[in-house]
C-alpha cells in the first residue's frame, strides 16, 4: 500500500531495479535502490533470521557499507510542506521490520487520511 501511496505521488514506480542478467540480480538492484531511497539499513536480527531459514539469497555485504545521508529518506520527494502528513505515514508503512509496522487500523486512522 505504501508503495502505491507514493506512486500516486510521484507518478512513478518509487522502486524499480537498475539492471540484471537474472532475477536474482534484478532482486538485489531493487533491494538497493529500496535502502538507498528510504536512507534505512535492515536491522540486525532480521539479516540473521533470512540467513537461518535460506529465504534470502541477496548479497548484502553493501550494507556494511552503507551510510545514512543527513536528509531524510524518501522526504527528500516531497514537493511541499503540506504533503508532510503522506511523507510522516510513508516513513511508518516502509518500516523495515514488519512487527514494527502499522496495522490497516492505524493506517486508516492516520492524520493524512483525516477523520474516516
Amino acid at each position: 500500500m505504501g508503495c502505491m501511496l507514493m506512486q500516486m505521488y510521484i507518478g512513478e514506480e518509487p522502486f524499480v531495479f537498475q539492471s540484471g542478467n537474472s532475477t536474482l540480480e534484478e532482486e538485489q538492484s531493487q533491494f538497493k535502490d529500496i535502502i538507498y531511497t528510504l536512507q534505512t539499513t535492515v536491522p540486525e536480527e532480521l539479516l540473521e533470521q533470512s540467513k537461518r531459514g535460506g529465504k534470502c539469497h541477496l548479497d548484502l555485504t553493501f550494507l556494511e557499507y552503507f551510510e545514512q545521508e543527513e536528509e531524510q529518506g524518501i522526504r527528500k520527494k516531497m514537493r511541499q510542506q503540506e504533503d508532510l502528513q503522506l511523507f510522516l505515514l510513508l516513513d511508518l508503512m516502509f518500516t523495515v521490520d514488519p512487527s514494527n509496522r502499522p496495522s490497516f487500523f492505524e493506517v486508516k486512522d492516520h492524520e493524512f487520511f483525516g477523520k474516516t
